[in-house]
């Protein structure tokens, strides 16, 4: 049986995280046990990164987070809003020395704006995914356009842009998605987004957030030898395996030659964040019986009401998980204001070392 144990390691609390024993969440099924610590920031409700000043593009919403390190620096990049009706939103980016403590760069101001208004990113960009080459960094980001679907949701797909700084961007494929809707009955016919991305073998594999009106939510599959163009998996349709099968917000990594995946879910009565392990990517078995692995916290937390769109990286901190923490609170775009959090998983078993 696979067990795996998360633990805050004693360099956090010197960095000022703080072990919060009742956030965590832990139980045994099939594919293994699975333990969450959070760690405990300095700003609002234990968050590590909060809302930006009044009036800047991110005064209410700081979510979606997506993290690279390079051995001293850790580089997130964030957004904002979800949608056109909300407002125009971006993507910014902010640093750090010990992914507890951030500093806003390019003055607190986007470093991704959306699109023409006809363009398929016109209406939104968010849910970033960033990847260093070793000369550029690649973003690929979801794209609301300004027109909307029937049912009252968005039409989402997957662009991408290049930088060399990860300030200044310059959209690729002429600013067209790299990843379009799917066909009419497909589970992506309406929204294919938040993207998380691993280089393979033989070029970049990709799972993304897909919804259609008779599948909903559901988790799909794609990839690509050059990172710009992509081939759907399983023949469009959705991995296997997941309770609850309504699934997005995911991040995946590496984990001991097969794949770790955290998701989210919202609905009752156990929303929170989950946990899979595949071999193929395809087919998954979850871990804590099908419980989440990340609980909302309790009031006046910053995640007291819902917790999603995770981020997994493994560093020298050991696996760390970078997520959004949801709260109702006034002055918050539809009554919510969204901050970002942060947790620690580690192997407890000897010569374990990093998941991802």
């Amino acid at each position: 049986m696979l067990r795996t144990l998360l633990t805050i390691s004693a360099t956090l609390f010197a960095l000022g995280g703080v072990y919060d024993a009742a956030s965590n969440a832990r139980a045994t099924g099939d594919a293994g046990e699975l333990l969450i610590v959070k760690v405990r920031g300095n700003s609002s409700g234990g968050s590590v990164f909060d809302v930006g000043r009044k009036g800047a593009f991110d005064s209410t919403w700081a979510t979606c987070p997506t993290v690279l390190h390079d051995g001293k620096t850790y580089r997130m990049w964030y957004s904002s809003l979800y949608d056109s009706k909300m407002g125009r939103g971006g993507i910014g980016l902010a640093t750090s020395r010990d992914g507890i403590h951030w500093t806003r760069a390019h003055r607190g101001d986007p470093v991704l704006e959306t699109g023409p208004e006809d363009a398929f990113d016109g209406g939104q960009v968010m849910g970033p995914e960033v990847l260093f080459d070793g000369s550029q960094y690649w973003m690929w980001y979801t794209g609301m356009a300004a027109k909307w679907h029937g049912s009252g949701l968005g039409f989402y797909r997957i662009g991408l842009a290049i930088s060399a700084d990860g300030i200044r961007w310059k959209r690729a494929y002429d600013g067209k998605p790299i990843l379009d809707l799917g066909p009419e009955g497909a589970p992506d016919e309406v929204q294919a987004a938040t993207p998380t991305i691993l280089r393979e073998a033989h070029g970049y594999r990709m799972w993304y957030a897909a919804w259609s009106p008779k599948t909903d939510h559901t988790l799909c599959v794609a990839s690509s030898r050059d990172g710009l163009h992509w081939e759907r998996e399983n023949k469009g349709q959705p991995v296997v395996g997941l309770e609850p099968s309504y699934a997005y917000g995911p991040t995946v990594c590496r984990w001991r030659g097969q794949y770790l995946l955290l998701y989210m879910s919202h609905l009752k009565p156990s929303p929170g964040i989950y946990a899979a392990v595949s071999q193929d990517g395809l087919r998954w078995s979850m871990l804590n019986a099908g419980k989440p692995v990340l609980r909302p916290g309790k009031a006046p937390d910053f995640d007291e009401d819902l917790v999603g769109h995770p981020f997994l990286l493994s560093s020298s901190m050991g696996v760390r998980i970078w997520y959004t923490g949801y709260r109702r609170e006034e002055g918050g775009v539809r009554d919510w204001k969204l901050r970002i959090g942060l947790a620690e998983i580690t192997r407890s078993r000897k010569g374990a070392g990093g998941l991802c």
